[in-house]
């Protein structure tokens, strides 16, 4: 749990189970609805897509796992890498793609046991 301020954020480890989301904020709450999470129901969110100078990149690891992050373009060279060593909890990254040529691409999320892809699209 980190505090700044009057702001409380909690990121903890999911497992599989029901689970319901609360955000306070002074004297407000709103709750989500029970949702079910499987880890073999990994999501992975990309926005925008088409993108121009940002990806927002999105997913959760519920087990403590070595995590390799890499956009491809379309002849399978690896273009942008990131390693994180034993991660687990939510990513939630903003990825500057300023850079890249104005193309399709495919992002790959690989732990020791899976391999997620996903393409996106950059446009002028």
């Amino acid at each position: 749990m980190v505090r700044a301020q009057e702001e409380e954020r909690k990121l903890e480890a999911f497992t599989d189970g029901n689970y319901q989301l609360t955000i306070r904020f002074d004297s407000c709450e709103i709750e989500s609805e029970v949702f079910t999470l499987e880890n073999s129901d990994y999501r992975l969110h990309l926005f925008p897509n088409p993108a121009i100078n940002a990806l927002n990149v999105q997913f959760l690891i519920g087990e403590q796992e070595d995590l390799n992050i890499r956009i491809l373009n379309t002849l399978g060279q690896v273009v942008r890498q990131w390693n994180y060593p034993g991660f687990i909890g939510q990513y939630n990254e903003s990825i500057d793609v300023s850079g890249l040529a104005r193309e399709l691409y495919f992002i790959q999320i690989e732990t020791p046991n899976r391999m997620y892809t996903a393409k996106f699209i950059l446009i002028d």
